[in-house]
């Protein structure tokens, strides 16, 4: 150790400078892991934990890597143990993980998709309805007034404008 005077001539220790290094223990490594399963970013864990980004990253990698699948497991687990019960809490469990984790193996919506000839776009026809005979009016009104509501026809070329 080097000994340094002080202003009087007496010996005195070199103190050192800056705080002290940062100790990880079982409590700081357990709550570092639940900021990161929350989804909290690593510099606002850092700053929750009072450390710097790079002390953070130096001493908690293992807590930062594994924090989120280490929740995962747990939550994994609990719905495990659901899905092997009988009844619609095992169904909605079982539904819950297969939409969630079965990587698309569940959805409860269903997508259609609607394309004209060969793929393309749906053609459009556009009918002056001034022009057509009486019975052809009549068929288009048999064949329109399931989807009308309530009797109004959207007009096309009103919405393209807006």
């Amino acid at each position: 150790m080097t000994l340094h005077r002080d202003f009087f001539g007496a010996d005195m220790a070199k103190k050192k400078m800056g705080r002290p290094p940062h100790v990880p223990n079982d409590a700081t490594r357990r709550a570092v892991e639940i900021l990161a399963a929350s989804g909290l970013y690593q510099y606002q864990i850092a700053a929750q934990m009072k450390l710097d980004e790079d002390t953070l990253l130096k001493y908690y990698d293992y807590e930062l890597t594994c924090g989120w699948a280490t929740n995962m497991k747990r939550a994994t687990d609990i719905l495990v143990k659901r899905m092997e019960a009988d009844g619609d809490e095992a169904l909605e469990a079982a539904k819950f993980f297969l939409a969630r984790r079965g990587k698309g193996l569940w959805s409860d919506q269903k997508n259609v998709e609607v394309s004209g000839p060969n793929g393309g776009g749906i053609p459009l026809l556009t009918v002056d309805l001034d022009r057509l005979h009486i019975d052809d009016l009549e068929a288009l009104d048999e064949i329109l007034s399931p989807i009308m509501i309530e009797g109004e026809v959207v007009d096309a070329d009103a919405d393209a404008e807006d």
